[in-house]
């Protein structure tokens, strides 16, 4: 039986879709096995779901950077910026020095809670909620709320006068 989404690699490494999909696939698969260049030389894909799975193979592999995150937060189509989001808040939670990346991930988180897209604005103010103050310990819940102020001043922001409710409910 022949695989029809399979992909077959080029000259240069790079998988080469046989079908829709398949690249996308491909990049995903790379994330699994801890093949970073392969999904970082994926992060500039013309197909936005390839860009948004080269940013998740990077975190699996472990080879995700404040930089790219910067990077794809500017990136023209939404469902990346989500994605962005989504990762800055794993980022956080998983580091094993959170401390140092917390300031960079909070401005990336920042930056996309003001989007102009409501479902980036929705996953930005919950990953915002959920990056934290980076501390740990305690069992009611208190350390996890973010307090740095221009987090909050942002969470307020969209809480109490963003246009989309799911926004204001995030």
């Amino acid at each position: 039986m022949v695989d029809r989404d399979a992909s077959t690699p080029t000259a240069t490494g790079k998988p080469t879709p046989s079908s829709p999909g398949a690249l996308r696939r491909a990049v995903v698969v790379a994330g699994h096995k801890g093949d970073a260049a392969t999904a970082r030389s994926h992060l500039d894909d013309g197909d936005p779901a390839v860009r948004s799975a080269a940013l998740g193979a990077l975190q699996r592999a472990a080879d995700l950077s404040t930089d790219d995150l910067h990077t794809a937060a500017l990136d023209p189509e939404p469902t990346v910026r989500a994605r962005v989001a989504e990762l800055a808040a794993m980022l956080g939670e998983g580091s094993s020095d959170q401390a140092a990346h917390r300031d960079a991930l909070e401005e990336v988180l920042l930056t996309l809670v003001r989007d102009h897209n409501d479902t980036v604005v929705e996953v930005a103010a919950f990953a915002l909620g959920e990056l934290g103050t980076g501390t740990e310990g305690g069992t009611d819940g208190a350390e996890d709320l973010p307090t740095a102020p221009r987090s909050v001043a942002a969470l307020t922001e969209v809480a109490t006068g963003h246009r989309d409710a799911l926004c204001r409910e995030a």
